[in-house]
């Protein structure tokens, strides 16, 4: 089951902020008698991946999240559950972008810092997780600090005596292209093979 989040069919073209409600009714459909799941897994890739860290932090029955290349923090869109904010944007600042020679941008210090005192209360509590994480992460992903994120997670939930999550990292490899940026992002620094 593929759950979109805006700009799909019915869904409204933008949005402003985010419910964790209706993750929870898709999760709830997979609980049906008809249906017998014991729980259910994630793929996420960047930005989906700090909603998916959420959905698995907040919401039961997910056995299973794989982060692809995204943030340890809940960014651009305040999140929200039963009608109440439970974390602030991380916000970005495009100031900090830096063209190539080639008029593609690389934009991987465009994310505030997530760990600065002032941009804490974005942290994903990961650690209130139940499943099992798999944070996937290529070495050079010029979108955002990838492998910071990752080391961050891996120590926080070794902070908490946790075992679960594997981590995989992936040298030379970039992040993906994407639509987000209305500018052209560099998205691998090397060539691979």
């Amino acid at each position: 089951l593929t759950v979109a989040l805006y700009g799909h069919d019915d869904m409204p073209k933008n949005i402003k902020e985010v419910h964790l409600d209706y993750f929870e009714e898709s999760i709830d459909l997979f609980f049906f008698p008809q249906v017998g799941s014991k729980g259910v897994g994630m793929i996420s890739l960047s930005k989906s991946g700090d909603l998916a860290l959420s959905v698995a932090s907040y919401l039961p029955g997910v056995e299973a999240t794989v982060w692809i290349n995204g943030c340890s923090a809940n960014t651009a869109l305040p999140l929200y559950y039963k009608k109440s904010q439970i974390l602030p944007a991380l916000m970005f600042d495009v100031s900090r972008m830096i063209p190539s020679e080639s008029g593609a941008y690389n934009i991987k210090y465009v994310t505030n810092d997530p760990l600065l005192e002032e941009n804490k209360a974005t942290l994903i509590p990961i650690e209130k997780a139940k499943g099992r994480f798999l944070f996937v992460v290529s070495e050079d992903d010029l979108n955002w600090d990838s492998k910071t994120y990752t080391e961050e997670m891996v120590e926080r939930l070794k902070h908490h005596g946790k075992d679960n999550f594997e981590s995989m990292c992936y040298p030379r490899a970039g992040h993906y292209w994407s639509r987000l940026m209305a500018r052209t992002a560099l998205q691998f620094s090397q060539p691979c093979g």
